[in-house]
């Protein structure tokens, strides 16, 4: 990885909320891997859990892209217990607001299996809370790709930005949360762990990536 949390500002209990780094305009996904700035930070020294995965994002002016290049083998994913198996779970909210405590239309929640479950590949799975709703992603929305090897697999994702509420040529960033579920292995997760901070209903914990021409 490029850069660490020890990059990043000296940050302590609501200040954590702050953690930003940059997500660079891309003009397709095949840029994205190689870009400079396009890796995520790593939290490994602060959430003390093991890294295993490199985690890269961009946008173009019509998509957004990621792409989890993950260290460990591809075993076995399920549905809908996916937690115990192999499976990645992508939070997106393109209303970042570290004063948001519940799920709004904003917020997206996505499902990726790197192998299909009974038919099932890639699917919203957002539970809002509240009034503040809308449709949920169409999985045939949900464009992603998976290479693998023996003991390493990567997924590449490709969303539509008019699949997302809120994500247009006005949005300077977003919030971005993620897992990375292993059969019978520890999860990787970011910005922070489910056992402190539950960020997938409280998206005012997620990291913010600033939007930018680099």
């Amino acid at each position: 990885m490029d850069y660490t949390i020890e990059d990043l500002p000296s940050v302590y209990g609501s200040d954590l909320l702050q953690i930003q780094w940059q997500i660079p305009y891309c003009k397709s996904l095949t840029e994205v891997e190689g870009h400079r700035h396009s890796v995520l930070p790593s939290v490994e020294k602060f959430t003390l859990q093991e890294e295993f995965a490199d985690v890269y994002m961009g946008v173009s002016d019509k998509d957004f892209f990621a792409i989890f290049d993950v260290n460990n083998p591809l075993e076995k994913t399920l549905y809908p217990d996916f937690k115990k198996g192999d499976a990645i779970e992508l939070i997106i909210d393109t209303n970042p607001s570290k004063n948001q405590s519940i799920t709004t239309r904003f917020v997206h929640h996505f499902l990726f299996l790197p192998s299909p479950y009974e038919g099932i590949f890639a699917k919203e799975i957002t539970r809002f809370r509240g009034l503040d709703t809308r449709s949920l992603v169409l999985d045939e929305e949900l464009r992603f790709s998976v290479s693998q090897t023996k003991k390493s697999y990567k997924v590449s994702i490709t969303i539509a930005k008019n699949s997302f509420k809120g994500f247009d040529e006005n949005t300077k960033s977003i919030g971005v949360g993620y897992r990375i579920h292993r059969f019978k292995g520890q999860v990787q997760e970011f910005p922070h762990t489910s056992q402190s901070m539950h960020f997938d209903v409280h998206p005012g914990l997620l990291g913010v990536g600033i939007l930018v021409d680099v």
